[in-house]
């Protein structure tokens, strides 16, 4: 009887142990189109009945939470969007789950789909086709997002245009105060990821030159480098890289391939920036790539760089 109530009601976060999604993480876009039925099939979501019954999942809102119904752990949550172009989050702390391969995520998580979307779900043969083909893991690095449009490259560096693919990357790397934001003149807060979404619509509405650096090797997020008050002739630099790209010699890759691009790409004459004086080592970074100071003063060291 239990069961049988359970396959009615309309699951909740409150009906299974929930694990939150873990900071290692990773995004995609999946392209995939739903119908009314299989969107209310997502939508009343699963309580785990058995041992095979390996998902649990939820609807809040527009996002779907799936839950590995043993443990807990959060593999997957996706955001619905009505261009069917669907923002993904995937675990990746190798702890809960061990796939590193974007490509073969969106293959399993579209045969999960397939399944999830049935009226009604069938757990038991759900459980027998992933025992069963199980897709395999690679110890490769993940495949590039090739959603994010490429502006331009350097050695280790792919520089990509800012995406909604990449919130959940920029929300760790802003609303850490100590490791990134104090240094940039940020502000002791905790950015949404609404506050988030709203910076990357605007920046692509305005045309920004601001650009998300992926690591080419594994596509990991580095950080974002932007040129400010933009004009015919000169620009102002920014950049921002979070905590664990930090100290790998990225900072002063992406500055000078920045500069390069602003003086032969764009035009610039000068590229100027504010450091603050207590970053020492931000200061001797820019000197590598060829900025001079110019002024000082208690809050900024002002430095700059002359085609």
């Amino acid at each position: 009887m239990t069961e049988e109530k359970n396959r009615i009601r309309i699951a909740h976060r409150s009906d299974w142990k929930s694990e939150p999604m873990p900071q290692e993480h990773d995004t995609f876009i999946l392209k995939r189109s739903f119908s009314k039925e299989e969107m209310a099939a997502l939508g009343h979501g699963n309580i785990p009945q058995a041992m095979e019954d390996k998902w649990f999942w939820y609807m809040e809102g527009s996002t779907l939470w799936a839950h590995r119904s043993w443990t807990g752990y959060c593999i997957y949550m996706i955001e619905f969007k009505e261009n069917d172009e669907h923002l993904v989050t995937v675990n990746r702390d190798p702890e809960q789950y061990n796939c590193t391969s974007i490509e073969e995520d969106i293959r399993s998580l579209n045969k999960l789909l397939d399944w999830w979307t049935q009226t009604p779900y069938d757990h038991y043969n759900e459980w027998l086709s992933e025992t069963y083909d199980a897709p395999k893991r690679s110890d490769k690095p993940r495949f590039a997002k090739t959603s994010l449009k490429q502006i331009f490259e350097s050695d280790n560096i792919r520089f990509v245009e800012v995406s909604e693919c990449l919130i959940n990357d920029y929300l760790i790397m802003v609303n850490d105060y100590e490791n990134v934001n104090s240094f940039i003149g940020g502000k002791n807060k905790q950015y949404t990821a609404e506050q988030e979404k709203q910076w990357v619509q605007r920046k692509l509405e305005e045309n920004a030159a601001v650009y998300s650096m992926l690591e080419k090797k594994s596509e990991r997020f580095i950080g974002n480098i932007e040129f400010m008050d933009l004009t015919d002739s000169q620009a102002e630099l920014g950049i921002a890289i979070t905590a664990d790209m930090q100290n790998k010699g990225y900072g002063t890759e992406a500055i000078k391939a920045m500069a390069k691009y602003g003086f032969d790409q764009m035009g610039l004459k000068r590229i100027y920036l504010r450091a603050n004086p207590g970053n020492a080592r931000a200061i001797y970074v820019y000197e590598k790539c060829g900025f001079k100071e110019y002024k000082r003063d208690c809050e900024h060291v002002y430095m700059e760089v002359l085609r």
